[in-house]
């Protein structure tokens, strides 16, 4: 179907077109009010009615062969800018015949306002185009005023000023005019287009329907029940219920599976065929609906069969009349249940998914735990500790748009992968019972490249996985410290990723509250003094308070993973 031009043309080209159709008639007023306007010269400063109609008659015929122009087709895509060089010319003759009466003490200003009024306000434009135009056409008569040679006079510049005020204030004035019309034609454009579309769609789905409804009317009449035919070959169960549910007509399929022989001589209830622990709550939800005849939609319940097999189904209906003026609510009964079924199956293997992937992802940190004995389940604290203080600093209204569901669950899984890199730390060093020397300590650090490196080759086979990304995040930076002091690149305050400075504290904690094969555990008192020694120098002072909001559950997780 053909779309009508003045749908499927955009927004600015219907602008254009009207601006058009505007500025014709316009021009051919503005030719008239210059010329009539002569009579005012005659009448009021008759010495120079010659020199002001030589001005007059030039505008008019500038004016004639802007309009010429503008019967070009080529050329109306530019008719913004013939009315701007018209309203222009305008302002440029009364401004030449004001310099000869009075300078900005002339009445003869008046005409440059009206010109821009007229003009703005009937022509369909943007506030900057009324803005540009309007600021040229005043430029052109203070431009003009200034270099005549007319005297400034105290009186003179007091003119200056209030000409200047008034004709911005009408400015002003007719910009927000200009806005509002603009933003009612964008309306009124899209809602003709909208219905338009709509309108479309509407053909496009029905056709020929009003006479296919017709024909199958005049069909229906002689039969018992009009929509049998549909209600039999259709695949779902259909029945029609009166305002207590009792059946009044059903399918086949429906008669079939519930063993049902005439609803008209026996009467049933659908109802009865509900059954599993949500019944009662169902049928409280949907009777109000069949009392009140509202529609009915994607009601889930449990029925048994005549068989006495369970089907899940999926309801939905509406109201719908009847022979002899009775109306009834036809209900679509379909079958879900082995949808829910494979729903079901998707969601185990899912959960057995994401169960796999945290086993491997806690195997794959642990190659790095296990090879010192002294750590016990430091991986399972860290997570631990690490899911603590994320839900507190969830709860701060800086960090709220931050502590997504999506960021709990990936810093979760990859807090534990923060020291992976020690897989390619040497024995002598990781496992070293005193203090590092300079060296050994500088090799120490490398673990953190390490980790980064290793998590980087594993997103590269495994696609930008978040909590891989994130995992990059922490084993790179979780010995960057608040301060700046940290390693490896020496990164402070909030340049240290989030996730790292969480899992900072964590592994602190941890660290001091574990004994290691160079020094013994300390107490949860001694490693909180430390703690809140180092907050706002090592630590990030946020996560330091999350830590002592938390630190009775840090206490128990400790004592809870210890005695497992």
């Amino acid at each position: 179907m053909p779309v009508p031009e003045s749908i499927s043309t955009s927004f600015a080209d219907e602008s254009s077109k009207l601006f058009v159709r505007k500025a014709i008639p316009i021009l051919w007023l503005g030719i008239l009010f210059v010329l009539f306007f002569s009579l005012l010269d005659y009448f009021v400063h008759r010495p120079v009615f010659s020199l002001f109609l030589s001005y007059r008659l030039a505008l008019a015929i500038f004016v004639l062969v802007l309009l010429g122009l503008l019967h070009f087709r080529s050329l109306r895509r530019h008719a913004l800018l013939l009315m701007g060089m018209a309203l222009v010319a305008a302002s440029y003759t009364i401004s030449m015949m004001i310099i000869h009466i009075g300078g900005f003490s002339s009445p003869y200003y008046i005409g440059i306002v009206l010109t821009a009024y007229f003009a703005f306000s009937v022509l369909p434009m943007t506030v900057s185009q009324v803005v540009c135009i309007g600021i040229a056409m005043y430029a052109v008569y203070l431009g003009i005023q200034l270099i005549s040679g007319y005297p400034l006079t105290r009186q003179e510049i007091v003119h200056a000023i209030t000409n200047t005020v008034f004709y911005f204030s009408v400015l002003l004035a007719i910009g927000v005019k200009a806005h509002d019309d603009m933003k009612i034609r964008r309306s009124i454009w899209q809602g003709r287009r909208k219905m338009h579309q709509l309108r479309n769609e509407l053909e496009i789905y029905t056709g020929d329907l009003a006479y296919l409804v017709e024909q199958r009317l005049q069909q229906l009449e002689e039969l018992k029940f009009r929509f049998s035919e549909l209600y039999e070959n259709i695949m779902d169960m259909v029945a029609v219920v009166d305002d207590q549910a009792n059946i009044l007509l059903c399918n086949n399929r429906f008669a079939n599976e519930f063993a049902i022989t005439d609803p008209a001589v026996n009467s049933h209830c659908l109802f009865d065929y509900f059954a599993g622990k949500r019944r009662r709550e169902i049928v409280a939800g949907i009777l109000p609906r069949f009392s009140g005849r509202s529609p009915v939609y994607g009601v889930e319940t449990t029925m048994v069969t005549a068989a006495g097999k369970e089907l899940t189904v999926e309801i939905s209906g509406s109201w719908v009349d009847i022979d002899h003026g009775a109306s009834g609510c036809q209900l679509v009964l379909r079958n879900i249940t082995n949808r829910r079924k494979m729903e079901q199956q998707m969601l185990e293997s899912t959960r057995l998914i994401d169960h796999s992937r945290r086993t491997a992802i806690l195997g794959l940190a642990k190659l790095a735990e296990y090879r010192d004995q002294d750590t016990g389940a430091h991986l399972e604290r860290i997570r631990e500790y690490t899911c603590l203080l994320t839900r507190a600093l969830s709860l701060r209204p800086g960090l709220q748009h931050l502590m997504t569901p999506s960021f709990l669950e990936d810093i979760t899984l990859s807090s534990v992968l923060h020291d992976i890199g020690k897989v390619g730390i040497p024995d002598k060093i990781l496992l070293k019972p005193g203090k590092l020397s300079g060296e050994e300590f500088e090799i120490m650090k490398r673990h953190c490249i390490y980790g980064r490196d290793v998590l980087a080759e594993a997103r590269r086979d495994a696609g930008n996985v978040s909590f891989l990304a994130m995992g990059q995040q922490i084993t790179h930076f979780h010995h960057e410290k608040w301060d700046g002091s940290g390693y490896p690149e020496g990164l402070s305050a909030t340049d240290i990723p989030l996730a790292a400075r969480i899992v900072a504290l964590a592994d602190v904690y941890d660290a001091l509250t574990s004994r290691r094969c160079y020094k013994q555990a300390l107490s949860h008192e001694q490693a909180r003094k430390i703690l809140v020694r180092d907050r706002g120098s090592h630590f990030d002072p946020q996560v330091v308070d999350a830590f002592l909001e938390q630190e009775a559950d840090f206490k128990q997780i400790r004592m809870k993973i210890l005695l497992q």
